[in-house]
């Protein structure tokens, strides 16, 4: 668990599950905000609201640091002599939360009905000043979806 989401108990007739955190939520406001503002400068109108869109998304992380520094580093003495100093070369991002959380932001903040509606998604992760960008467009239906289907 990480501090995006909170496990919640049911009661009163409710379920138990998880649930997006008040600091998240905050955050979610935020990149609505942000999002709103930069997409009307970026493309004046985009088609939204209509449940029968196909989108891609393209999402670039920008991280300070993706490798972990003692990597490079070995042990020269003892019983790990010769060994790294590190476990791992890459840092621990757990992207794929960010992404999810992304991807509900935006959808929420354009109208696009629901999130399954993005049937492609890249992303890449890269050395930068913390943030990202995220780039949207229409998909080529065709590529998805039945051919034989009458639209």
């Amino acid at each position: 668990m990480n501090e995006q989401y909170i496990k919640t108990r049911g009661w009163g007739g409710r379920k138990s599950g998880i649930a997006l955190s008040e600091t998240a939520k905050k955050y979610r406001n935020h990149v609505k905000d942000v999002v709103s503002q930069q997409l009307v400068v970026v493309t004046g109108q985009f088609p939204t609201g209509d449940g029968e869109l196909v989108y891609r998304m393209e999402i670039e992380l920008r991280f300070e640091k993706l490798e972990v520094e003692s990597w490079f580093e070995r042990y020269t003495r003892g019983a790990h002599a010769g060994e790294r100093k590190a476990k791992a070369r890459f840092v621990n991002v757990d992207e794929d939360n960010r992404v999810k959380f992304v991807r509900d932001a935006i959808c929420r903040t354009i109208n696009i009905p629901d999130d399954r509606q993005i049937f492609e998604t890249t992303i890449r992760k890269v050395l930068g000043p913390k943030g990202a960008t995220v780039t949207l467009s229409l998909a080529d239906e065709r590529r998805f979806l039945c051919p034989n289907q009458k639209t």
